[in-house]
């Protein structure tokens, strides 16, 4: 076990996000027997205090498997200290050249029930503020009680966790009894470019200095407000995404790898087609590299292998031909054109495409070929 160290409460840091991607990427080392990984804990909170500690819950095939990479592990400066007292878990903890720790990992099976419970405490306190501003308090007190020792910091709150992960759970099942199935909260994926992650209030001065601009926006629906108001995407951000998120709405965040913190672009799914599953848009600069085929790529590999879709269904303004040959490229039939309002008003007509679960696993298996 590692030793107790002083409790250290800071304010939200708008980097913390950033912080657990750049953590995320270096378990690539891990090759397949990494499937999903989460940043979870306080950090992940928006506007919470925490302990300036990243968790991250990384999901893997098996622990067995996960055992033969733990040199792999312990190569990028992590102490591995087994379950720790978690049934089927594996903890392992990282500190700085100052012996400040730094990240912890939680490692788990995708089918542990330690999954779900971390996953609904995050997501509750994102939805709930009042439940956020409690635990707020309750660190408090617990640190106020234990200022030099982490352990009994931990304990002090432990009720009032135990006492919301109730609360959570149970906020959680209601929520995916009310979808097809059980949704399956945003990971990071990885292209050979790309980083697509979560959106957070941190990236929304780059969201809005790339998103901003009638060449990307007057190919979108005419629901997207032209001028764009100021402040408008930190408040869909806070509203729209992130009390949303992996639930019936999954938003990505495209980043180049060699600029983790520079979000150029976004793909959205959603349950209940409109008439679309999935929208996208790219910064006009990154037009014509191939970049948002790279990365509906990867989100469509995720629809179909983890949300349970049998099919996407998409649309873009007839004359839009980069959203067209997107679609041709990744296996979409086109069914129909029919009426449709566009913030550019010369675009009156939209495409509707169609693909399934089944034609997709054909359209990769022939791609693989190639």
């Amino acid at each position: 076990m590692p030793p107790p160290i002083p409790v250290v409460l800071a304010p939200y840091d708008p980097a913390w996000p950033r912080m657990a991607a750049t953590l995320g990427e270096e378990l690539r080392v891990l090759g397949p027997v990494l499937v999903a990984l989460h940043h979870i804990g306080s950090t992940a909170v928006p506007g919470l205090t925490a302990k300036p500690i990243i968790d991250l819950m990384p999901l893997v095939t098996s622990l067995a498997d996960l055992d033969r990479h733990q040199a792999h592990v312990e190569a990028l400066g992590y102490g591995w200290y087994g379950a720790l007292g978690i049934p089927d878990r594996r903890y392992c903890a990282r500190s700085d050249a100052a012996g400040n720790r730094i990240a912890q990992l939680h490692f788990f099976t995708a089918d542990s029930p330690q999954v779900a419970r971390h996953l609904a405490f995050r997501d509750y306190l994102r939805a709930h503020p009042a439940a956020a501003r409690s635990y707020d308090a309750e660190k408090h007190r617990a640190r106020d009680l234990h200022p030099n020792d982490s352990h009994a910091y931990t304990e002090a709150k432990a009720d009032w966790i135990r006492r919301i992960e109730v609360t959570a759970l149970a906020w959680a099942a209601d929520s995916a009894s009310r979808l097809p199935s059980q949704p399956y909260t945003l990971p990071l994926l990885r292209t050979e470019r790309l980083l697509l992650r979560e959106i957070t209030e941190s990236d929304a001065p780059a969201y809005e200095r790339n998103f901003v601009d009638y060449a990307v926006i007057s190919q979108l629906s005419a629901a997207v407000p032209w001028p764009y108001p100021g402040g408008g995407v930190l408040d869909w951000i806070r509203t729209q995404v992130m009390p949303m998120q992996g639930r019936d709405k999954w938003v990505w965040g495209i980043f180049l790898k060699e600029r983790p913190d520079d979000v150029i672009g976004v793909v959205d799914l959603w349950r209940k087609p409109s008439p679309e599953n999935r929208g996208f848009w790219l910064g006009r600069k990154y037009w014509g590299m191939g970049i948002m085929t790279e990365a509906v790529v990867a989100v469509m590999n995720h629809a179909f292998d983890h949300l349970a879709f049998e099919k996407l269904v998409f649309a873009n303004a007839v004359g839009n031909e980069r959203s067209r040959r997107i679609k041709e490229k990744t296996g979409a039939r086109q069914l129909r054109t029919e009426p449709a309002k566009y913030v550019n008003p010369l675009y009156t007509e939209r495409e509707i495409w169609e693909i399934t679960k089944d034609e997709w696993n054909a359209f990769r298996e022939r791609f693989s070929r190639q």
